[in-house]
């Protein structure tokens, strides 16, 4: 145990006096410039291997009248034999720093330094342009990423490019559209693998040689009816379809149809690619009229009196038209053979509108508004005799010259074998269903034969009176003047 602590005794001493020493003793140090020092690609390497430096300090202040020299065999498996100035790369050669006359290598810190020489390539890629304009035709729609990538190889395929030392990698620098005709600044560059770049200018021309087709799927060769006044789509007549672009019916341009008179003129519709190509096409068209008018009349049974001013009655009231075209009356013609008398008519109406014609009739009856008039005094008339009260009656109507035969007479109670008065009902209605009736008196005298006898008795009483006068007028001048004579 005291052995132990002797040792650690001791120990403790010995390191005490080294610690005293080391804080008194001067310090050496190396300190290295251009430890990096870079090469050019080909270039000598004996020209750059002095640029590493070291510098020595002896309690950090520099010794600038220190002898120092070097060793550049390095060690360590890094050399200067392993650096190869015709290959870009990085290369470690081991330096070692000594003072003769103030310091010992291998007793100082930083004597020894790990310089990398890095061997680069300075010269750019050289590129060459073959065309100042490459054209490439427009794409439909955006290219997808492997056609992108078929479309830059095409454009790149434009450029040479070359290095001395490494392959290039050709980077194309635009903002070409390829859905849209143009001529767009392309800029090359060669970059070779140290990064050096070389770059040239030149052009990409999209273009679209082809044009758009429209067809037309209308009735007839280019030619087109369409109704008047109609709401016809002409968009459902044409299409149209592109090389590239596809059907492109949606862009097609369509001027104002115009529908509202009968008319043909030449109708043209026209269309444009994304490239701007466009195309035209011209159709006839024909405004028709294909609906015929409506004629409509308020009746077709009239009723009017006879006696109205024909010459002057509306029938055009009776009427209302009512096409897809403006009504002219000019062209509606009304006909009638109609006479002021009482009877049944005709009255046809016609119109046109230029391309339709539509008829229509009423039928007309003329009437008469007034009621016939029936004239007759008493009538007397013997009884038992055979007399006709007709023949008594007088019947009269303006608008009926037949009204007679439709004389009626109710004598029911009139009593023809008895004297007495009576009354009978006579009644008369024209063609027109007009009617009168009156009441008239019938008196019914003694009979025939009656008034037969008296006048007999009367002619024989006549004739006695004559006789008996003839007899005594003859008596008188036969006799009696006789006697006197002879007297």
């Amino acid at each position: 145990m005291k052995i132990k602590l002797f040792i650690i005794s001791i120990s403790i001493f010995i390191l005490t006096i080294l610690f005293n020493f080391s804080i008194h003793a001067a310090t050496w140090e190396f300190r290295w410039t251009n430890t990096v020092v870079h090469v050019p690609l080909g270039g000598n390497l004996s020209e750059y291997s002095l640029q590493p430096e070291a510098r020595l300090y002896r309690d950090g202040a520099l010794l600038a009248d220190a002898n120092i020299s070097y060793l550049r065999e390095g060690d360590w498996l890094y050399f200067m034999s392993n650096v190869n100035t015709t290959r870009v790369g990085t290369y470690k050669v081991w330096y070692k720093a000594s003072e003769k006359d103030k310091y010992r290598p291998g007793t100082c810190t930083g004597y020894k330094a790990l310089i990398s020489f890095v061997v680069e390539d300075l010269v750019k890629p050289k590129v060459d342009i073959i065309s100042d304009n490459v054209f490439i035709q427009r794409e439909s729609i955006t290219p997808t990423t492997t056609r992108y990538e078929e479309l830059t190889n095409q454009i790149k395929a434009n450029v040479n490019a070359s290095d001395n030392y490494s392959e290039c990698e050709i980077v194309l620098s635009h903002n070409i559209d390829f859905t849209k005709t143009g001529t767009y600044d392309v800029t090359a560059s060669a970059i070779d693998s140290s990064g050096n770049r070389d770059s040239k200018p030149f052009k990409v021309s999209i273009y679209d040689s082809s044009y758009p087709v429209i067809t037309f799927s209308g009735t007839g060769d280019n030619f087109l009816k369409i109704p008047l006044g109609s709401n016809a789509n002409i968009r459902d007549y044409f299409t149209a379809t592109d090389e590239i672009d596809g059907d492109i019916s949606s862009l097609i341009e369509y001027p104002m149809v115009k529908v509202d008179e009968i008319c043909e003129y030449n109708y043209t519709v026209s269309v444009k690619n994304k490239s701007g190509n466009t195309t035209t096409k011209t159709i006839r068209i024909y405004v028709v009229d294909d609906t015929p008018p409506t004629m409509k009349l308020q009746t077709h049974n009239l009723l009017l009196d006879y006696k109205t001013n024909f010459d002057e009655y509306d029938f055009a009231s009776k009427v209302s038209l009512t096409d897809n075209l403006p009504i002219n009356y000019d062209n509606l013609s009304i006909t009638t053979d109609v006479k002021n008398e009482v009877g049944s008519y005709t009255v046809w109406y016609s119109y046109t509108d230029g391309v339709y014609e539509v008829e229509d009739t009423i039928d007309l009856k003329c009437i008469s508004k007034e009621k016939p008039k029936i004239m007759a005094d008493d009538i007397v008339i013997k009884a038992k005799s055979n007399a006709d009260l007709k023949n008594y009656i007088t019947v009269y109507d303006d608008s009926d010259n037949n009204i007679y035969e439709s004389l009626e007479i109710d004598d029911s109670k009139v009593n023809y074998l008895k004297k007495g008065t009576y009354y009978a009902t006579v009644c008369a209605t024209n063609s027109s269903g007009q009617s009168a009736t009156q009441r008239i008196k019938v008196i019914i005298s003694g009979s025939v034969l009656e008034e037969s006898n008296i006048a007999v008795i009367i002619i024989l009483i006549v004739f006695l009176i004559i006789t008996i006068g003839y007899g005594g007028f003859f008596v008188y001048y036969f006799v009696i003047r006789k006697r006197k004579k002879s007297n």
